[in-house]
């Protein structure tokens, strides 16, 4: 985003924070706060399965209340396309975020550690290769 704000105009600046202001606080709400439950499942209740089919429900949930969200307020094509953007990036964060409630269930942070140490050097490498 900062890296827009410098070299972008004030309008995509705002269709962004547009899009973002739209789909994180469906997001947020659909996450349920499954990790924590799947990570303090210790009596094994439920299955990773079972969760990330829950996951995936409430993610096509969002998308469908993202929708009608558009649909409602008459956002043109353009910033749906950022909606939709923001949704699939959550949505795929909120995947590996199932993953990663399976590996605390495991006490397995070895795995997570090396996990988010990747995603963060390959999100720098994304900025970096944006700049040049």
């Amino acid at each position: 985003m900062v890296l827009l704000a410098k070299l972008g105009t004030p309008s995509m600046v705002g269709d962004l924070t547009l899009g973002l202001a739209i789909t994180s606080p469906v997001m947020t709400l659909a996450a349920l706060e499954l990790q924590a439950l799947q990570s303090t499942d210790a009596g094994g209740q439920h299955t990773f399965a079972a969760y990330l089919r829950l996951r995936l429900l409430t993610s096509v949930g969002a998308l469908l209340v993202l929708i009608a969200v558009i649909w409602l307020t008459g956002l043109d094509r353009a910033k749906s396309l950022i909606v939709f953007a923001f949704w699939l990036t959550k949505s795929a964060d909120s995947v590996s975020d199932t993953v990663y409630g399976l590996l605390c269930r495991y006490e397995r942070m070895d795995k997570m550690g090396v996990s988010l140490v990747a995603r963060g050097v390959l999100r720098s490498e994304e900025h970096t290769s944006e700049l040049q």
